[in-house]
């Protein structure tokens, strides 16, 4: 990954080094991602995402390199999150309850390997996202590959976190890698729009449980003082409770181990790294 200097946000001996180096082009780090992830924590989403699609890289496997270049353009201020069409800007319904009105959170139900679609959408608390967009933008990440590595090979969804990350994006929006070796106290949640976390999920078909299990992604928001997980498997959004609460809730499902959480901010969020409280 090459930045200009001015682009990256960075932790420890790494801040230390930019700060010392020169005008032109500098290798800033090259090695493993593990390591790099909690010395540079907005700047490698990108490495993340391909250690989350990739778990027979994983994050030892995956090779990250930051290159620092006065020579690459500076981004741009960044705007607000895109607030969607007019026509679904107060929607909240469920998806299986007819499209009337809800006093409730917004909260699609599975269909089919949507998970992903319905957690973006759960999310953002309107119908945003499709299953023909979604296909859009594996298309848009892999145009010229014949069988596409970032959904299922049968076009029933399956998509990865590239995907998701791609959609938010293109709402002026980011999803931001947790580095689970933080504490969740250092969450600025004032800052956080949502959470859309990757969990294993036990794999059924119609009323039999198969001895498999899947990754799945879920959505957490909070509405109206309270945090709700917006699962597409629940019949209903369940309240978790307060901030107390939420930080138990994705203690726990960390604690599983196979777990990934990622925040969903705006652009600007992500750049400043406003999203992460100070020590």
């Amino acid at each position: 990954m090459t930045k200009a200097p001015q682009s990256f946000r960075l932790e420890g001996r790494l801040r230390e080094q930019l700060a010392v180096a020169g005008g032109g082009r500098t290798v800033l780090y090259e090695g493993p991602l593990r390591p790099l992830c909690p010395l540079a924590p907005n700047n490698v989403n990108a490495m993340v995402a391909a250690a989350v699609a990739a778990p027979c890289l994983g994050f030892d496997g995956v090779r990250a390199c930051l290159v620092a270049d006065p020579r690459q353009p500076t981004p741009p201020p960044t705007r607000g999150p895109c607030q969607g069409p007019p026509s679904h800007r107060h929607r909240r319904h469920h998806r299986r309850g007819g499209g009337c009105p809800s006093a409730g959170p917004y909260h699609e139900r599975q269909r089919l390997e949507l998970c992903a679609v319905h957690a973006l959408n759960n999310v953002l608390q309107r119908p945003c996202f499709t299953r023909e967009a979604a296909d859009e933008i594996c298309k848009r990440l892999a145009p010229d590959a014949r069988l596409n590595p970032h959904r299922s090979l049968l076009g029933t969804g399956n998509y990865d976190v590239n995907v998701i990350m791609a959609a938010l994006q293109s709402l002026e929006l980011a999803a931001v890698w947790w580095d689970k070796r933080r504490s969740l106290e250092r969450l600025a949640l004032g800052q956080i729009l949502g959470f859309i976390l990757n969990v294993p999920s036990n794999v059924s078909l119609g009323f039999v449980a198969l001895p498999l299990r899947r990754k799945h992604w879920l959505a957490v928001r909070q509405i109206r003082g309270t945090y709700y997980n917006l699962d597409s498997k629940l019949r209903a959004p369940v309240a978790i409770g307060g901030e107390v609460e939420l930080r138990a809730f994705l203690r726990d499902f960390l604690s599983q181990g196979l777990c990934e959480v990622f925040l969903v901010v705006p652009r600007a969020v992500e750049e400043t790294g406003a999203w992460l409280s100070p020590e």
